[in-house]
């Protein structure tokens, strides 16, 4: 009876792992935003970071800068 258990577990592993992987293709990879940590403020209570996204049309990375709270919240 183990056996057939542990024989189904194994089964259904198998199964999400095949499901759950993915190739990365370069269209892929150059979908994905390069973030960059860009510093704190003075008083250490914001965080400022980057999100650059390339153009293979332009051959240009479009660049947004962000600020979110150090403790937490809304970019």
């Amino acid at each position: 009876m183990r056996s057939i258990y542990s024989l189904a577990f194994l089964f259904i592993l198998s199964v999400s792992i095949s499901q759950a992987q993915s190739s990365l293709t370069p269209e892929t990879l150059l979908s994905l935003g390069r973030v960059s940590a860009k510093g704190l403020s003075k008083d250490g209570s914001v965080f400022y970071y980057s999100v650059a996204i390339p153009s293979m049309d332009e051959n240009k990375n479009k660049t947004k800068f962000y600020a979110m709270p150090a403790n937490g919240g809304n970019a």
